[in-house]
C-alpha cells in the first residue's frame, strides 16, 4: 500500500485571486477600480492561474520524491511487517467442550458497500474455552459486593439479587 500523498498547498485559483485582491488597498491604496476589465485585475488572474498550475504540479510529487523529502528531515520508513490484530470469537450455540482453531485458520472482517473484507490468518493454535460462571457479585452502591453464587447453585431456591424496585447504581458482575 502506498503512502497517501499530502496536499502541500490546498489553495485554488479563486483563493489566490481573493487573497491578492484583498491586499490591493494595503500595497496600492490609489488603485480603486477592481472590475474584471481592469488590466491590473487581469494580471492578478493571470498570475493566480500560473500559481494554481504550479501548486497542482507541486501536489503531484511522486511517492519516491516524497519518501526522499521525509528522509531529508530525518523521518525514516519502518521495515514492513505483518499486521497483528486481537480477535474475539463468540459461540453461536452452547458447546459441550472447548473448540480448537488450528494455526493457519483464515478470519476476515465484514465486507461493506465501500470496503472489501480484510483477511487474516492465525499464527498459532487457539482454543475457544467454554466460560464457566465462577462468581455472581451484587452491589447496592459499587462499594460493597456480595457473592450470590452459592445461592444460585441451589436450583430449588429463588435468589433475590436486587430489591423489588431497582435503584440507581445496582449492578451485577460476572467473572469467569
Amino acid at each position: 500500500m502506498s503512502i497517501k500523498t499530502p496536499n502541500l498547498d490546498d489553495r485554488k485559483f479563486q483563493d489566490i485571486v481573493s487573497e491578492a485582491r484583498s491586499k490591493i488597498p494595503q500595497y496600492c491604496p490609489e488603485w480603486t477600480d477592481y472590475n474584471l476589465s481592469d488590466p491590473g485585475v487581469t494580471m492578478i488572474e493571470l498570475f493566480a492561474w500560473m500559481t494554481d498550475m504550479i501548486l497542482y504540479r507541486l501536489n503531484r510529487v511522486p511517492e519516491k520524491n516524497y519518501i526522499k523529502f521525509m528522509d531529508l528531515i530525518g523521518v525514516r520508513l519502518e521495515a514492513p511487517r505483518p499486521a497483528q490484530v486481537d480477535i474475539s470469537f463468540r459461540l453461536s450455540a452452547p458447546q459441550p467442550h472447548p473448540i480448537k482453531l488450528v494455526k493457519g485458520t483464515e478470519i476476515a472482517t465484514m465486507r461493506t458497500e465501500t470496503q472489501e473484507a480484510v483477511s487474516f490468518t492465525t499464527n498459532q493454535d487457539l482454543v475457544v474455552v467454554i466460560p464457566q460462571l465462577a462468581y455472581a457479585l451484587t452491589t447496592p452502591d459499587s462499594q460493597a459486593f456480595t457473592d450470590c453464587m452459592p445461592s444460585l447453585k441451589k436450583q430449588d431456591k429463588r435468589v433475590m439479587i436486587f430489591k423489588a424496585v431497582p435503584e440507581e447504581n445496582n449492578a451485577i458482575y460476572r467473572l469467569c
